[in-house]
């Protein structure tokens, strides 16, 4: 959206928080980045850190409030990465197929093995023949779960974990809410229920 923003306001400053990060490819064969880099906490310190820059540049007056909060924050999600690190160290089997790829950072800095999408392209859903398709890789890749997300229908994860004779859970990489009023720690939380559902269904 950053061209069309400077459209409307010339003037405006961008700023593009993992910039300086090492970007993995798409689920489309690499055509483009995948910019889901704040599901893994690694990557998110990191682009605290960017912000903080940020808006230190735009209001030096509160450059030592930004590096406190920042500071703060990055505390706690450093605290949260070793408590993923730590539980997904011991999990019976790391191989998952999601609906995308917005947990491909996550799995490589947690050492789990994304084995198969069930959309590689979202909002495109799926032939049947690319569902028994991928219900057979999966399968065959040995994969321990299938995972599906919040804000996309569950009804084909459901049906390729079905045909594939796996589990099927959720998992939320934070793309998208609909609490007005989010709490500060929304992000922990989520990360936190995202690592007890995945110790849950691996962990066995």
């Amino acid at each position: 959206l950053g061209d069309s923003a400077k459209k409307i306001n010339p003037d405006i400053r961008i700023l593009v928080s993992n910039g300086g990060l090492k970007m993995l490819p798409d689920s489309e064969g690499g055509r483009s980045l995948n910019p889901h880099t704040w599901v893994s906490a690694p990557n998110a310190i990191k682009q605290v850190d960017a912000i903080r820059d940020f808006l230190s540049g735009l209001d030096p007056a509160h450059k030592k409030q930004f590096a406190e909060n920042a500071a703060r924050y990055n505390s706690e999600l450093a605290a949260l990465w070793d408590e993923v690190r730590a539980k997904t160290a011991g999990l019976a089997n790391k191989r998952i197929a999601t609906f995308h790829d917005a947990f491909d950072y996550f799995a490589r800095d947690a050492g789990l093995d994304v084995v198969g999408y069930i959309e590689p392209t979202p909002g495109q859903a799926p032939s049947a023949g690319e569902v028994a398709s991928l219900a057979r890789r999966i399968k065959a890749a040995r994969a321990a779960a299938v995972f599906s997300e919040p804000q996309y229908p569950a009804q084909i994860a459901r049906i390729i974990a079905s045909e594939a004779g796996l589990p099927l859970a959720g998992l939320d990489p934070m793309s998208q809410t609909s609490i007005a009023d989010p709490p500060l720690d929304l992000y922990q939380a989520v990360m936190r229920e995202n690592l007890d559902t995945l110790v849950k269904t691996l962990g066995k």
